[in-house]
């Protein structure tokens, strides 16, 4: 039955025991497909509410997922969805965490530890405690991620987006930041912003972070905002 499930390119997360209805925690499910799925093939979540608790989603293979603006719930201080390969898409996703001021700062919707080619499409980024999306440097030897990021929205989190050094060559097309204590930080080369608004942040909306951070690092804490509206950020617009 398990070898059916997965000879498909588009594999339903519920085939593996997720059932979505806001109660059940669905993170052991979520996390089986992804172990019996092969590279390239995509997780489908159909409509619902998928609860995962203090479990991050482990995406450890170059795989796509893929929602019906279903909402994955993320309650525990730990990261909703941790990346560990590089050739990941995510399209038409919400991930709800506990709260902007709850604390939990290492609650991030997406969190990206160092690898190459990711793609984030059409999503919804609300109320965590950590960023929305926080590509880190974990794994990184060198430079130059790369990502893009399209038509997403971040709203009430802690931090709508953060890029640490050597988060390079990610660009950010149509992307919205609202309400978050700070909209954006960037403290990595290369990060490119067009159109969208970063506005209504209630601390401040965009935060470029250089070297003080890392005085070896010569490549780091610089971009380009190109038709992006900024304002109505309490106390900074930017700096």
């Amino acid at each position: 039955l398990e070898q059916r499930r997965i000879n498909t390119k588009l594999v339903n997360v519920r085939d593996f025991g997720a059932v979505g209805d806001g109660v059940t925690n669905d993170a052991a499910a979520i996390n089986a497909a992804i172990t019996a799925m092969s590279a390239i093939q995509t997780l489908f979540f159909p409509d619902g509410i998928y609860l995962i608790g203090s479990t991050s989603i482990n995406v450890n293979k170059s795989i796509n997922l893929l929602g019906a603006f279903s909402q994955i719930s993320v309650t525990g201080n730990v990261p909703a969805i941790i990346i560990t390969a590089n050739n990941v898409k995510i399209e038409h996703l919400r991930i709800l965490g506990s709260g902007r001021t709850s604390g939990s700062t290492l609650q991030n919707g997406i969190q990206s530890d160092g690898y190459y080619y990711q793609s984030y499409r059409a999503l919804e980024l609300y109320n965590l405690g950590g960023s929305g999306v926080h590509f880190k440097n974990t794994n990184v030897t060198g430079l130059r991620q790369g990502a893009r990021l399209n038509e997403c929205f971040f709203n009430g989190n802690n931090i709508g987006y953060t890029a640490d050094i050597s988060a390079e060559y990610i660009t950010l097309s149509n992307c919205y930041f609202q309400y978050n204590n700070i909209g954006v930080i960037v403290r990595a080369g290369n990060n490119s912003f067009s159109g969208g608004s970063i506005s209504d942040n209630y601390t401040t909306g965009v935060k470029i972070e250089g070297a003080t951070l890392n005085p070896l690092y010569v490549n780091d804490g610089h971009g380009m905002f190109t038709g992006v509206l900024i304002n109505h950020n309490k106390n900074t617009g930017a700096y």
